[in-house]
């Protein structure tokens, strides 16, 4: 039918996704039973196949796809003269780069034949519009085809339900259950459970991130430790990865949510929240997301918190002439004892970045200050500041007061969206007067139409920003709550925690108490974070600052 007796040909068989192939292989036997007939009735030699198993020929570049690569190459060598596909959506669904393909082949003298569509041909401007018509109805239908899988995930998302695929896709800490709960179509679909055994192991990830203010890398470090406890707790037979702690840290289902990250729309979509599933509470996730967020390092942003350096106050210390943070710098000097063996002198020193040799900063100030003496300073006077707090209470005004502020939101936020409904069904309203202002059969002209849809659409965007700020405000009255709860509890043990505690722990402890420290040669300024201020403030008793430690969490000590 075709007169290509005798020539050579290569099969392409794919499928987009892996449950429509079989075997580890990936395999496609119906797609090539096909092709391998086409082939043996129109008397081609079949030269070579490409199987692509779980490949998408609308998500995957053509340059990401290895077949088509190796094809290609071989078209420009002239090793076959026949591309056999079943459709010719087993190229690709792209109406951009799909029809290029088949200009490429056919440019170096390759046909491309499909078994249902016959030959697909790029000579005149009728075949390039014909091929180009194809594809696009091909992309058309991949669209399509994404859509209403968009809109099943999203479904399911907002009933609170597992989207399905498989053990991989299950979050640690949790496993599933079969209940006898029925989907729309009536098949057994199973549910969401929480795992006592792993779940235990989430909480004691969000302490570390929280408590010892860890980042992913060092979680994962320290969980791949022959001593650790969860060394063979982890999902992978590889151990514990940098991007599953990480995945952890940043999973809203932690905290009662399922959640379905849509690429197509651009969107996050939420389910209400999960009661039974919350491992991790609410305001405990929100306060780490600011916590990871304030550890990452930008130039604008630089890093705070726990370093790898042996010294206690490293990323807490600044110059006090120029305002510069100083970084650790270490002096080696190499001794001989008398016995003639070599040994190593390291002093660990603050030193403002005016000091060294790209410095870009004019400071006059010294330039370097001993890291001992600094740490000892600050040590000394950070645990007879905690002293003075530990028989302290928040007083339950304070609580009160944010709860009422938070109810006040709450109602807020109902009036707000009780009106922003009534918008929109104006809006609505007015849209189904346009095409009856078009007949000049409406009430409105289309110019009155067009004013009060765009008023309504200017009181809609400033209501929608009204609620998203109510939003961030009842989280971080919770995030406040939170963290002064955690202040007032955890005070009575801080000192037991800091003298036990190895040298990350104590940085950890530090960093949760101290915001900054600026030293100079009259002495040292200790700065302590707002919420121990607040916690002052906030408290059933007056504060007795003593002659050193002064109000407002602020302490003086002369002399490094």
């Amino acid at each position: 039918m075709f007169n290509v007796e005798g020539l050579k040909a290569i099969s392409l068989v794919r499928a987009s996704t892996s449950k429509q192939t079989t075997g580890e292989d990936k395999d496609i036997p119906a797609q090539r039973e096909l092709n391998d007939e086409f082939i043996e009735r129109e008397g081609l030699i079949k030269f070579r196949e490409f199987v692509e198993g779980g490949v998408s020929g609308f998500k995957v570049k053509v340059a990401d796809r290895d077949a088509l690569t190796k094809i290609k190459a071989m078209a420009e060598k002239k090793s076959f003269d026949v591309l056999v596909v079943y459709y010719s959506d087993r190229i690709g669904r792209s109406s951009e780069e799909s029809p290029m393909v088949i200009k490429y082949l056919i440019e170096r003298g390759i046909r491309v034949l499909s078994v249902r569509e016959g030959e697909l041909k790029y000579s005149s401007q009728t075949d390039k519009l014909m091929t180009y018509f194809m594809y696009w109805n091909n992309e058309n239908e991949s669209i399509k085809i994404a859509n209403r899988s968009t809109d099943f995930h999203i479904k399911l998302t907002e009933k609170g339900k597992f989207r399905g695929g498989g053990n991989k896709t299950i979050p640690y800490g949790y496993k599933t259950v079969n209940n006898g709960t029925l989907n729309d179509k009536g098949r057994n679909i199973l549910d969401f459970e929480i795992d006592p055994e792993t779940a235990e192991i989430v909480v004691a990830i969000y302490t570390l991130s929280i408590e010892s203010n860890m980042g992913a890398r060092a979680i994962a470090t320290l969980f791949n430790d022959d001593k650790s406890l969860y060394k063979d707790k982890a999902k992978s037979p590889n151990g514990w990865s940098f991007r599953s702690i990480q995945y952890i840290l940043n999973n809203p289902m932690y905290k009662g949510y399922f959640h379905f990250d849509s690429k197509l729309r651009d969107e996050e979509f939420l389910s209400k929240k999960q009661e039974h599933l919350v491992i991790i509470p609410e305001e405990i996730w929100e306060k780490n997301q600011t916590i990871m967020k304030n550890r990452k390092t930008t130039t604008k942003n630089p890093r705070m918190g726990i370093t790898q350096s042996r010294v206690l106050l490293s990323g807490l210390v600044y110059c006090g002439h120029c305002g510069s943070k100083m970084n650790v710098w270490a002096n080696y000097k190499n001794y001989k004892k008398k016995d003639g063996e070599k040994t190593v002198y390291v002093k660990d020193c603050y030193r403002c970045p005016s000091g060294t040799a790209s410095g870009r900063i004019e400071c006059e100030g010294q330039k370097t200050y001993s890291a001992s003496k600094i740490d000892i300073l600050v040590e000394q006077e950070t645990k007879k500041f905690i002293k003075q707090q530990q028989h302290k209470k928040l007083s339950k005004e304070f609580k009160d007061s944010i709860e009422k502020n938070v109810i006040q939101l709450v109602k807020s936020k109902k009036e707000k969206e009780k009106k922003l409904v009534d918008i929109q069904e104006d809006i609505k309203a007015l849209k189904k007067e346009i095409p009856k202002a078009l007949r000049n059969k409406s009430e409105y002209t289309s110019a009155e139409l067009r004013e009060s849809l765009n008023e309504l659409q200017v009181e809609m965007d400033e209501l929608l920003v009204e609620l998203s700020n109510i939003d961030d405000e009842i989280k971080n009255e919770k995030i406040v709550v939170s963290d002064y709860e955690t202040l007032d509890n955890s005070l009575d043990t801080w000192m037991t925690r800091y003298d036990q505690g190895d040298l990350n722990v104590k940085k950890a402890l530090m960093n949760q108490v101290i915001d900054k420290i600026v030293v100079n040669k009259e002495g040292v300024d200790i700065n302590y974070k707002i919420t121990v201020k607040n916690f002052q403030k906030h408290s059933n008793q007056v504060v007795n600052t003593g002659s050193e430690i002064e109000p407002f969490g602020k302490a003086h000590v002369s002399g490094p």
